[in-house]
């Protein structure tokens, strides 16, 4: 090579800190070399990527590509050519990168020496760990400077199948520029002398500048072959992947860590964002029914449900809102009691909540209490309307479902209600009934509550009448898709030996209620609203068998059991154990550590298993004495044994 060329090419690497760009002739030849998986996806990754030119060649739909890049330029240019890989823009020194995971591993690393090595053999020795077993590694190397034995070394240690080519046109002229290709062993060899033939062919294109015309620089005697135009008949086959590669900058820069803040970090992840963002305090469960009144429209935005959020006025100014507490001193007019003991003033601090509404185009504060509360938000409340009810929507929405409507709408048919034209329970009343009834089917749990005289225990009754049908007809209303409590009131049944059948005919009810109401309110009411139904008062504990009783065999649509509330307590009895424990000792032969301990002789079956110790003095086995414990019927005495085998059928044995 003419002097003049090699200067000039070694200006233009250090001009470049090293770096060589990959040559578009490589690029299109490459993948003579290797074939990919059929399937699955593989993980290519290049130290010192540049602009991606090496990258190029495996990139597809199933390739991952990774890349680290000390240049921020080119880092910029390989994450714009290749948006779906993952460009670090570091010193691959400072990086750590996770182990067994790279499927394909490229070397292209900067032509010169860093603390007297050759940066493209302390590349080529970091890459390695970073390689899976059967990983492919494609490096490019200056044959002159780079491919040493030091390098051969290595590769023949860690590597099988390694082969060498030449590249074609200036990047071989200029750098004498050689492409090596190896799979990475399963396990490395002890020493170099295991694999000496392979080691002495690689030697083989060792550069070596001499002084002597018409003598090759190649200690072979001649360059490597040029790479292929042609796929090769034995190519490197790509394996798959089976975890992602992980890159972690050691000490990132600035412009690298506000590139990867913007998709990855802490403050991405649900914790952080509701650690550190504001929301208003009030989160109502799922309302039963739409909220509508102005009054509890209101009493939201007294909660701060609207909080800080923005409304727009019609005057044209931008509001927000936000509920407070605040105290006041009140003055209470002493009682009789009070006023005999000559206390003739009592001032009493109460809490007194405030809206205070932000004008948020001039930063004004206003105030407002009481029936000003309702004159301010009035114009606001349609809007706050819509808000909740996007937010929560109603569980029921006031479409019943035309079963539920027959199965109530004639119950209390005796009775025709003040302002009504037919008998029954009117519309309001029922649609109360429905909307408990889809409550109890979803929730488990409803609260009705009103004034005397408005309708409970009727509404009560309709709601009943609603679970009896379903119960009767569960499987023409819902298949194979019961609500819950069809499917644990039959699994509670089934399980329970005290009851008889697989499941009640009748649905099981239960009412608690006070004494004073349980004839004069209940008892009539069921008989004039529903007198299908049966009733069974609890008086006791053995009236409970008679209510399930009646449940299995009853062909009623349900028995109601009414529990009068001063009975549930457990008054005026005398409780009794339920079995008698005693003790009793027995003598048993000792197997535990005292016997060895004392010195005792094992004697061995012909299993190997230790049967019981001999005393060594008296030559007798060895006895401890344990304690047994049984159980007593209290009632007769007798001892009870337990049966595993017990099931519901067998009641009464």
């Amino acid at each position: 090579m003419p002097e003049a060329t090699l200067h000039s090419a070694r200006l233009a690497a250090v001009a470049n800190a090293g770096f060589v760009p990959t040559s578009q002739a490589i690029q299109q030849r490459l993948p003579h070399l290797f074939s990919l998986p059929a399937r699955g996806r593989f993980t290519v990754l290049d130290l010192a990527c540049g602009q991606g030119d090496l990258l190029a060649p495996f990139d597809g739909p199933r390739a991952d590509l990774y890349g680290v890049e000390i240049s921020g330029i080119r880092a910029y240019e390989a994450r714009t050519r290749f948006p779906h890989a993952l460009i670090v823009h570091a010193p691959y020194e400072e990086t750590a990168v996770s182990r067994g995971r790279v499927c394909v591993g490229l070397a292209n690393f900067p032509y010169f020496y860093q603390e007297r090595e050759r940066t493209e053999h302390l590349g080529i020795f970091t890459m390695t760990p970073m390689l899976c077993t059967d990983g492919v590694l494609f490096a490019l190397l200056p044959a002159r400077s780079a491919w040493k034995s030091v390098l051969i070394n290595h590769l023949v240690k860690y590597y099988r199948d390694i082969r060498v080519w030449r590249t074609p046109g200036e990047p071989f002229s200029l750098y004498t520029q050689i492409l090596v290709s190896a799979v990475k062993r399963s396990k490395h060899l002890k020493t170099i002398d295991e694999a000496l033939p392979e080691k002495r062919w690689l030697e083989q294109w060792i550069y070596e500048e001499t002084d002597e015309p018409g003598q090759s620089p190649w200690r072979g005697g001649a360059p490597p072959p040029e790479l292929p135009t042609t796929p090769l008949d034995t190519p490197y086959h790509i394996p798959t992947a089976s975890q992602q590669v992980q890159i972690r900058v050691m000490r990132p820069g600035p412009d690298l860590l506000l590139q990867y803040l913007s998709r990855s970090g802490v403050h991405t992840t649900p914790t952080w964002q509701a650690a550190t963002s504001w929301s208003p305090g009030v989160k109502l469960e799922q309302p039963l029914v739409p909220i509508e009144g102005e009054a509890h429209i209101a009493a939201c935005a007294m909660l701060d449900m609207f909080a800080c959020e923005e409304f727009l006025g019609s005057d044209g100014k931008r509001y927000t809102f936000l509920a407070h507490l605040d105290k006041d001193w009140v003055e209470v007019e002493p009682d009789v009691e009070e006023r005999r003991e000559g206390v003739i003033r009592i001032a009493q601090e109460q809490d007194k909540l405030q809206l205070s509404v932000l004008t948020m185009s001039d930063g004004k504060l206003s105030h407002y209490q009481n029936d000003a509360v309702y004159e301010f938000l009035a114009p606001w409340l349609p809007l706050m309307k819509q808000i909740i009810n996007e937010r929560y929507p109603a569980l029921y929405k006031g479409k019943p479902e035309r079963w539920l409507v027959e199965a109530t709408a004639l119950t209390g048919l005796d009775r025709t209600l003040r302002g009504s034209t037919s008998p029954g329970l009117v519309r309001t009343q029922l649609e109360k009934v429905w909307a408990m009834w889809y409550a109890l089917c979803e929730k488990g749990r409803v609260g009705l509550a009103g004034e005397q005289g408005v309708g409970k225990t009727r509404m009560t009754i309709a709601l009943i009448t609603a679970f009896a049908y379903a119960w009767r007809h569960t499987n023409e209303l819902f298949g194979d898709k019961p609500p819950r409590w069809i499917t644990n009131l039959k699994e509670a049944w089934a399980a329970n030996p005290l009851v008889p059948g697989e499941h009640p005919k009748a649905l099981p009810a239960l009412i608690e209620c006070p004494l004073n109401v349980v004839e004069s309110v209940w008892m009539e009411e069921v008989h004039a609203a529903w007198p299908e139904a049966e009733i069974v008062i609890i008086n006791d504990y053995t009236d409970i068998h008679v209510w399930f009783e009646l449940c299995a065999t009853s062909h009623a649509p349900a028995v109601l059991a009414i529990f009068p509330q001063s009975k549930t307590r457990a008054t005026r009895r005398r409780w009794l154990p339920a079995v008698l424990r005693r003790k009793r000792p027995v003598k048993i032969l000792d197997l535990s550590e005292d016997a060895i301990d004392a010195g005792g002789i094992p004697q061995i079956s012909e299993q190997g298993v230790v049967e019981y110790y001999l005393d060594p003095e008296t030559g007798e086995p060895m006895y401890t004495t344990s304690w047994i414990e049984r159980f007593y019927c209290p009632q007769c005495g007798c001892l009870i044994i337990f049966n595993h085998s017990t099931t519901k059928d067998k009641r009464g044995t």
